[in-house]
């Protein structure tokens, strides 16, 4: 199961920045999101009610839906207004730090989990292999073709 969910996050994960810069080609930024997050929502209440679970009760809806509003608009909304102009293999970098900045926040927190040297590691390692993934060319220069062109005529 553990291999199986690894190769679910490399072929989902992986391939979503590189599907956001070819959406970019002929579909506006924010409907970009607007379509993915209705995908998966539709995907996930079939999930739920194939294996005979109700949805949340409708007093957990405006939560939900400021939470969802949250991360289409600022979490995934930045990301796919940014790969306007960004490639995609940046963006996956610095979204790919983001497990740094919870881990940092978490240990100055009160009662907070103190960073061990395995999750150092291990956030090392993780980050490691993502820029060696989206490298161009194994060079450190970034002035490579960014990807496809994006037309900005909407």
């Amino acid at each position: 199961m553990a291999y199986a969910a690894w190769l679910a996050v490399c072929l989902i994960w992986g391939t979503t920045y590189l599907a956001i810069r070819i959406a970019l080609e002929s579909i506006p930024p924010a409907l970009i999101g607007g379509i993915r997050y209705t995908i998966a929502g539709g995907v996930l209440v079939a999930w739920l009610r194939a294996r005979g679970q109700r949805l949340p009760a409708r007093s957990a809806w405006p939560g939900l839906a400021l939470i969802g509003v949250l991360l289409i608009a600022v979490g995934n909304g930045f990301v796919i207004w940014a790969e306007q102009w960004v490639p995609s293999g940046i963006s996956a970098v610095v979204v790919a730090s983001a497990p740094f900045w919870m881990s940092g926040f978490d240990a100055m927190a009160v009662g907070g989990e103190r960073l061990q040297r395995r999750t150092v590691g291990g956030l090392g390692v993780g980050f490691a292999g993502i820029v060696l993934l989206v490298w161009p060319r194994g060079s450190p220069s970034f002035d490579g073709d960014p990807g496809p062109s994006v037309t900005r005529d909407w």
